[in-house]
């Protein structure tokens, strides 16, 4: 008697699973390809059976659809998903495309999100995907790192871990030995594709950004983090949203309001940049230009993007920021101003 009151529960979860794995709207099944697949799993029921089990299922509240297509008939499980099919799609291309997500977890990740959607989606939507390999992390300790820095932060403890930049030796990228740090961790942050720890060393009083894919052998230690109230102007909650948008490619600095006269043509990067924190001062129709203000933090970041953009905006304020760009742009003429072979192009 138990025995078969069980084998009735496992064949009604078995079909669940096989409707959820093997259907959809556009790929109905029907109860003898159920059975089919009950038979694989090796579980043999009736069509009689099958059909008194999907209308249990359908009692205790899971929607079946009929499909009465020409070219397809059968029953469909409409049942609300936790994502639509675009949003898996959204999800997959963001972890094919983040450099620091190894090739391993990568295919670990995708296939985790293809069991969201049934068998047919799946393949439909793995064929339209690839991504480069050429730019996947190497680093096969990210996963346990991303860990323990989330247990570390919740728990404001320091870690221990050895920093590691990659070197050219003998005509060949390798890792140098590595440099050890203990640090107080406060956030972690995703900003151009890299994932970054928000932290002190304990040697400066401000806030630092290291690389999760450099880091090597991280482990928490018992001893306090020191507050980030200590090194920062944030008190209570370190405010990650406001770090990252008064950070350029991961520099801190100083705080200070930038004032700059853009070309038109390029609001849209001004906007991509600085969002709704950017301050419309003047819009002069004639010179095809606009001026506008917003919070930075001063740092290299700072100025290598000015650099980028150095043609289609001018700094007019503060005066450190203008001084720091004519001498940048004046070194950068030299260099190029001199030939390729020349003895002062020590870049």
């Amino acid at each position: 008697m138990d025995s078969n009151v069980n084998k009735e529960k496992l064949c009604l979860l078995k079909m669940l699973q096989i409707f959820r794995k093997n259907s959809d709207q556009d790929h109905p099944i029907t109860l003898l390809e159920v059975g089919k697949l009950l038979e694989q799993e090796g579980l043999s029921c009736s069509r009689k059976t099958l059909g008194r089990d999907l209308k249990a299922l359908k009692d205790a509240g899971y929607d079946f659809i009929k499909s009465n297509g020409s070219s397809q008939r059968g029953f469909y499980l409409a049942e609300s998903s936790s994502f639509e099919t675009a949003e898996v799609r959204v999800l997959m291309d963001a972890v094919l495309s983040a450099p620091f997500i190894t090739e391993e977890w990568t295919k670990q990740l995708i296939d985790h999100l293809k069991s969201l959607m049934s068998v047919h989606q799946a393949e439909d939507m793995c064929r339209q995907i690839s991504f480069d390999r050429t730019y996947k992390c190497k680093n096969g300790e990210i996963f346990y790192t991303i860990d323990t820095l989330e247990k570390a932060i919740r728990a404001k403890k320091k870690i221990r871990m050895v920093y590691q930049h990659q070197i050219l030796w003998h005509n060949r990228v390798t890792l140098d030995f590595g440099r050890e740090f203990i640090l107080s961790p406060y956030a972690l942050l995703w900003s151009h594709d890299k994932y970054y720890l928000a932290c002190n060393y304990k040697k400066y009083d401000v806030v630092s950004n290291y690389r999760l894919d450099r880091m090597h052998k991280v482990e928490i230690l018992e001893e306090p983090a020191r507050p980030f109230e200590e090194v920062c102007s944030y008190r209570g909650t370190f405010d990650a949203d406001d770090y990252l948008r008064h950070s350029f490619y991961m520099y801190n600095g100083e705080r200070q309001t930038l004032l700059i006269r853009c070309k038109n043509s390029a609001l849209e990067i001004m906007l991509d940049r600085f969002g709704d924190s950017l301050e419309f001062l003047e819009c002069d129709h004639s010179r095809d230009a606009f001026t506008a203000r917003t919070d930075v933090s001063i740092s290299d970041g700072l100025y290598e993007w000015l650099l980028q953009y150095s043609g289609v905006m001018t700094v007019l304020s503060p005066t450190i920021v203008r001084h720091e760009m004519q001498d940048r742009i004046r070194e950068l003429y030299k260099r190029y101003q001199c030939g390729p072979n020349s003895q002062n192009d020590d870049a």
